[in-house]
């Protein structure tokens, strides 16, 4: 399938070609259906004005085009219609693993997320976790050919493109296993810590991630700025 970027050329060289003769419309940004149709009317009048005679050709030619924007349409309809592509958000592919299912999940768990989580995956958080602007992903996975299983987070870069930097094996915990969002000003604590023992919760400076082991436990993965990596803590139940 042609990206994005690749349907905007050749819709964009479309635009010029059907519009050589025909009234001129500045075209910027992403082009869209609009814009083509226009640009194919304007095409097929000039032809006719110029010569009545090759009107059946005009009106041939402007079918033509509009055959190649419903080509472009199905092709890659984000690109044409200037919507932002899907795969901006999607998780990237993780060879030999997938996104944890709520099938994995036990009973209980699976309740609880189809109750708690409507709409949205336990399974993978979008966000940027160590502050340089760039969305970055945290995701359960389990594997395509056995029990293993484990949380891994990834960190982009602005072209998107992600590197592994943190892994926590989680096989015996993936039944009753869920992710949720820590935003920015979250406080986080070891569990039998407090002010008492002369320790104070860490605020968080960017998103963190909270990993839940359902009722039995709970672990902050977030990044520690001195020490440049992603650290995690277990926070208790």
């Amino acid at each position: 399938m042609k990206s994005p970027h690749s349907i905007n050329k050749h819709v964009g060289w479309l635009i010029r070609i059907f519009s050589i003769g025909g009234p001129s419309r500045p075209v910027s940004g992403n082009p869209t259906f609009q814009d083509l149709a226009l640009s194919s009317h304007a095409h097929a009048a000039v032809i006719e004005k110029a010569n009545p005679s090759t009107h059946t050709q005009g009106m041939r030619t402007h079918s033509l085009v509009r055959l190649v924007i419903l080509m472009a349409v199905f092709v890659c309809p984000g690109a044409v219609l200037g919507q932002k592509s899907t795969t901006e958000t999607r998780p990237p592919d993780y060879p030999g693993y997938h996104l944890l299912k709520l099938g994995e999940r036990d009973a209980d768990t699976r309740a609880f997320l189809v109750e708690h989580f409507k709409g949205s995956d336990a399974s993978v958080i979008h966000g940027d976790f160590d502050g340089d602007g760039h969305p970055d992903y945290a995701m359960l996975l389990k594997s395509d050919t056995s029990a293993a299983a484990k949380l891994v987070v990834l960190l982009c870069d602005a072209q998107g493109k992600c590197r592994g930097v943190y892994e926590l094996n989680i096989t015996g915990y993936s039944k009753g296993a869920y992710l949720s969002r820590l935003p920015v000003g979250s406080r986080v604590a070891e569990a039998g810590s407090g002010e008492a023992n002369g320790s104070r919760p860490l605020k968080l400076t960017s998103v963190g991630i909270q990993l839940t082991y359902f009722e039995k436990g709970k672990v902050a993965v977030y990044w520690d700025k001195k020490l440049n990596k992603i650290v995690e803590i277990g926070t208790g139940e």
